[in-house]
C-alpha cells in the first residue's frame, strides 16, 4: 500500500534535507580549505612560481611573449601581482580561491547532470582532498583554473544539448575561446566539445548553424593561441615530460614499459592519492605492480569510456548523450600522449579532465543504482562513505606544503661577505627567484639556447661578476671564463625546499650538473657557507687538478 504524505510534512523533509547539504558542502569546502591553509608563505618564491611572477617584472609588451601556455591567465597574474609586489602570499591568494571554487564547480555540475543524490558530494570531497590539486592551490600556477573551466564549457554544451537556443550556443563559444586563451590545456575539453557538437549536427539539422558558429570560434581562439605563443615553445618541454614518461616513449623496450606504467597509475595517484606500485621518478624502474596497477587502470578507464561510446555507436543518428563530451576528453587526453603531444599521468596537467572523470564514473553508478534498486542503492551507499572516509584520510596527509626558500636573506649576507672581485654562480634551481627579486642587475632573453626554458626565456646576468646559465639546468661555457677573473668563487644553490627531484638530505646542498660541473673544472668548495632557508652560498676557491 502506498503511504501517504502530507503535504507540509513533504516540503519541511525537503528543506530539512536542502538544509543539510548546504552544510555538508560548506563541511567540504571548509575542509579544502584546511588542506590548503598551510602553503601559504611569507618567505621567497620557489622557481616554478618565481618563473611563472617574472612577467610582473618587465613591460607588459615583454611580458605577453613570457605566457605561451597560459595567456589570460598569466596577464591577469601579473596584474594581480603588481598590486603588492614581492609579497608571496599576496600572489597565492588566486590559485587558492579557484582551488576553493573548484570544490563548488564540481558539486554543482554533478547535480546538473542528475547524478545519484550522494555522488555530487563524493565528487566534491575529491577535489577537495586531492593532493595535487591541493598542491597547486598555492601555487601561482593556472591548474585549478583547468578544472574550473573544464566544468564551465562541460555544463555549458550540457545545457546546449538540452536545449539548442542561440543564446546557449554563443555563451558555449565564448567560454571555449576563453578557457583556450587561459590554459592552452584545456584544448582537451573544448576540442571535444567541438567534436560532440558534429555529431550533434548529424543528428539534428536545427544544430547545424550552431555548429558551425562553436566550431569556427574555437578554431578562430585556437588559431590564435597556437600563432601568437604556442609556436615558440621550446622543445625542453616536450624532453622534459617524456623523460618523466608522462609521453610514450619507444626508443627501448625499458622506455616503453616505463612510460606506460607512469601514464596508467599516475592519473588516479595525483588525483585520490593511489598507489602507483613502483618508486617516484626520476628512479626509472619497472615493477610488475606498477604495470598491474597501469593495466587495471586502462581497464577501468576504457569500461568508463566504452560504455558511453558503445550507447552512442547503437544508435548513431540520434543525439549523443550527455556524457560523451567527458567520454571524448578522456579519450583525447590518453591519445595525445601515445601520440606524444600531451602528457597524461603527470598530475598537474590531468586536472582538465578530472570533472570528465568524475561524470563517467557518477553515471556508472547512477545506472547501477538506477536498474538494481534499492539493494544496489544500500551498497553503493556504503561504498560512498568508504570512498568519503579515504578520502578525508587522504586529504589530512597530503595538506599543501610551499617549497620554501628565503633567497633575500641569503643575497643579503652575501653581500655583507663578499670580497671585491668575487664571482657568484646562481644555481639553475634559483635562477628565476633571483631575477623576480632582482638580486643583481639582469634582464630577460629570448635568445635561443642550446637545451632553453620551455617557456622559451631566461634569466640573463647584467652584473659583471654574476653568472646565470643561459642552458635549462646545464652549465655555461661562461663558467669556463671564471677562473681568468677571479679565484673566489660563491655557489648559490637550494638545500632541499622542492618537490621534484627532491634532495636525499634537507640540510645538505642538492648536488646539480652546475656544481658537479665547477667541481670537474678544479673549483674546491672551502668552509666558508652561509646559510638562510633551504638556501646556500658555498664559497669555493678555484685549485686545479695538476696531472
Amino acid at each position: 500500500m502506498r503511504q501517504y504524505h502530507h503535504p507540509v510534512q513533504t516540503e519541511q523533509r525537503s528543506l530539512v534535507l536542502r538544509s543539510t547539504g548546504a552544510v555538508a558542502l560548506v563541511a567540504i569546502v571548509l575542509f579544502g580549505a584546511w588542506t590548503r591553509a598551510p602553503g601559504f608563505t611569507r618567505g621567497d618564491l620557489w622557481f616554478d612560481d618565481a618563473w611563472s611572477a617574472m612577467s610582473s617584472r618587465v613591460d607588459l609588451s615583454t611580458a605577453s611573449r613570457m605566457v605561451a601556455t597560459t595567456p589570460l591567465y598569466s596577464l591577469s597574474m601579473r596584474s594581480w601581482i603588481l598590486l603588492h609586489p614581492g609579497v608571496s602570499w599576496w600572489a597565492q591568494i588566486p590559485a587558492f580561491v579557484l582551488g576553493l571554487a573548484t570544490i563548488v564547480a564540481v558539486f554543482l555540475l554533478l547535480r546538473y547532470f542528475k547524478t545519484w543524490w550522494p555522488l555530487p558530494f563524493l565528487g566534491a570531497l575529491v577535489i577537495a582532498a586531492s593532493p595535487v590539486a591541493i598542491e597547486y592551490s598555492t601555487r601561482v600556477k593556472q591548474y585549478n583554473a583547468d578544472i574550473l573551466l573544464s566544468c564551465l564549457v562541460l555544463w555549458l554544451f550540457e545545457r546546449w544539448r538540452r536545449d539548442p537556443t542561440r543564446r546557449g550556443v554563443i555563451a558555449l563559444a565564448a567560454a571555449c575561446c576563453l578557457a583556450i586563451l587561459i590554459s592552452a590545456t584545456t584544448i582537451i575539453v573544448v576540442g571535444s566539445a567541438a567534436a560532440v557538437a558534429i555529431v550533434a549536427a548529424v543528428a539534428e539539422a536545427r544544430r547545424r548553424r550552431d555548429a558551425v558558429v562553436l566550431i569556427s570560434s574555437i578554431f578562430v581562439a585556437g588559431s590564435i593561441e597556437y600563432l601568437v605563443w604556442l609556436r615558440h615553445l621550446a622543445h625542453g618541454l616536450y624532453v622534459g615530460w617524456t623523460a618523466r614518461g608522462y609521453l610514450l616513449s619507444t626508443k627501448t623496450t625499458h622506455k616503453l614499459a616505463f612510460s606506460l606504467q607512469v601514464m596508467g597509475t599516475g592519473l588516479f595517484h595525483w588525483m585520490i592519492g593511489a598507489p602507483t606500485g613502483h618508486p617516484p621518478d626520476p628512479d626509472h624502474h619497472v615493477t610488475t605492480a606498477g604495470l598491474l596497477i597501469a593495466a587495471l587502470t586502462t581497464v577501468v578507464l576504457v569500461y568508463v569510456v566504452g560504455r558511453v561510446f558503445v550507447a552512442l555507436l547503437r544508435h548513431p543518428r540520434s543525439l549523443p548523450g550527455p556524457l560523451v563530451v567527458s567520454a571524448a576528453a578522456v579519450s583525447i587526453s590518453a591519445l595525445a600522449a601515445l601520440a606524444k603531444l600531451s602528457p597524461f599521468g603527470g598530475g598537474r596537467t590531468d586536472e582538465v579532465i578530472y570533472a570528465s572523470v568524475l561524470l563517467l564514473f557518477a553515471g556508472v553508478v547512477t545506472d547501477l543504482v538506477a536498474r538494481h534498486g534499492r539493494l544496489a542503492g544500500r551498497v553503493a551507499l556504503a561504498g560512498v562513505v568508504v570512498a568519503a572516509a579515504a578520502c578525508v584520510a587522504v586529504g589530512r596527509d597530503h595538506r599543501a606544503q610551499y617549497p620554501v626558500i628565503d633567497l633575500r636573506g641569503l643575497a643579503a649576507k652575501l653581500d655583507a661577505r663578499r670580497h671585491p672581485g668575487d664571482v657568484t654562480v646562481v644555481d639553475p634551481w634559483l635562477t628565476f627567484a633571483w631575477g623576480l627579486y632582482d638580486l643583481a642587475p639582469n634582464h630577460v632573453s629570448f635568445q635561443p639556447a642550446l637545451f632553453g626554458w620551455s617557456q622559451g626565456f631566461h634569466i640573463v646576468s647584467d652584473a659583471p661578476r654574476v653568472s646565470i646559465s643561459e642552458e635549462y639546468f646545464f652549465p655555461s661555457w661562461l663558467y669556463n671564463l671564471i677562473p681568468g677573473e677571479s679565484h673566489r668563487l660563491w655557489f648559490v644553490g637550494e638545500t632541499g625546499s622542492s618537490s621534484w627531484p627532491r634532495p636525499s638530505a634537507k640540510d645538505k646542498l642538492y648536488v646539480t650538473r652546475n656544481y658537479n660541473y665547477l667541481i670537474s673544472q678544479g673549483w674546491r668548495p672551502t668552509a666558508t657557507v652561509l646559510t638562510s632557508t633551504h638556501t646556500v652560498a658555498i664559497l669555493m676557491t678555484y685549485r686545479p687538478t695538476r696531472h
